[in-house]
């Protein structure tokens, strides 16, 4: 649920991130080192997680930023440590694709192509329940007291219940497939292939505002602070300012965007062409690009030191900064 890296304050620190940063344990030496303009400088690929036998389409980050979750079309939802990078567990329950997932302090939500949500303990990392629905299950997060489930063209609540997750509404108005969903206390937002987002307030079932900026399918959409996030079809990602809900930046992207995350005071994006690109958002300028997945970048998260990045070649990379030539 709530995104782990912080903003302000937060860049002082990559100085320490650098010296602690460690060389990939993978033997990955070659691999390249990105120059991110202003204080990120050198930055790259630190290590590669290859354990998914499918394309991993999410990702998820605990509170602590010491556990990272993978979702991915093997079915499987794999936990990591963000320290070793070793696979802690596979969770197996799903019969198809995993499409996204989210975390709300100890309960993963995962929801999948086999039309259900399941909701897991992550301390036992058991099912605790299986919330099943009619159809694909494109996206899943937690909005005050319900689980949000997007699925064809509408957003279905069901109550988050301890014994029971019973459907409460659905809430109607997309013209085409929903895709994204992200949650701010009772308020939900919705991103569609009609290219608009929609925001609710859970508390009286209302379509409160229809944001109609993009041009293309929407795939992702994250709050940050107090700004929303969206990316899209259009080859932008939008921010907004959660108050107003007026769009206050438009960035460019080379091709379609499919991900984004927030790391200290860097946005990255990543596109359907495997590339993923960094803006500073103090300056909302283009910093730095970098392409080292081979197909397109699916799902992004962060903790303080390390960006995730998940991809259609099944692969998860993680991303730091590097320790500069004349620090050594």
């Amino acid at each position: 649920g709530a995104p782990a890296a912080g903003g302000a304050g937060a860049a002082a620190n990559l100085d320490q991130l650098r010296q602690v940063s460690r060389k990939s344990q993978r033997g990955e030496e070659d691999t390249k080192t990105y120059m991110i303009a202003g204080e990120l400088g050198s930055f790259g690929v630190m290590d590669v997680l290859t354990e998914h036998k499918d394309f991993v389409a999410a990702l998820a980050i605990s509170d602590d930023g010491k556990t990272l979750y993978s979702g991915s079309a093997d079915k499987t939802i794999r936990a990591w440590c963000t320290e070793s990078f070793e696979c802690l567990a596979t969770m197996e329950g799903h019969r198809k694709a995993i499409t996204a997932l989210w975390l709300e302090g100890g309960t993963l939500y995962s929801s999948s192509q086999d039309s259900t949500v399941k909701v897991w303990d992550t301390a036992t990392r058991d099912v605790l329940h299986t919330v099943r629905h009619s159809d694909t299950v494109w996206a899943v997060c937690v909005a005050a007291d319900y689980v949000a489930l997007a699925a064809e063209k509408a957003v279905f609540l069901y109550e988050k219940k301890t014994d029971v997750y019973k459907q409460r509404k659905e809430l109607k108005g997309h013209k085409k497939t929903v895709k994204a969903l992200c949650a701010k206390g009772s308020y939900l937002f919705s991103g569609s292939n009609d290219k608009t987002i929609r925001v609710w307030d859970t508390s009286d079932f209302e379509c409160k505002y229809v944001l109609k900026d993009h041009e293309g399918w929407v795939r992702t959409v994250k709050i940050y602070g107090t700004f929303l996030y969206s990316g899209a079809y259009d080859n932008t990602v939008k921010v907004w300012n959660l108050e107003s809900l007026e769009c206050e930046q438009t960035l460019g992207n080379p091709k379609k965007v499919e991900s984004l995350a927030l790391w200290h005071s860097y946005l990255f994006t990543g596109m359907d062409d495997a590339r993923q690109k960094v803006f500073n958002i103090k300056t909302w300028e283009a910093v730095g690009q970098m392409k080292e997945h081979n197909l397109a970048v699916l799902a992004m998260v962060a903790n303080t030191q390390y960006v995730f990045s998940a991809s259609y070649d099944s692969s998860i990379r993680v991303w730091g900064a590097k320790p500069n030539e004349d620090d050594e």
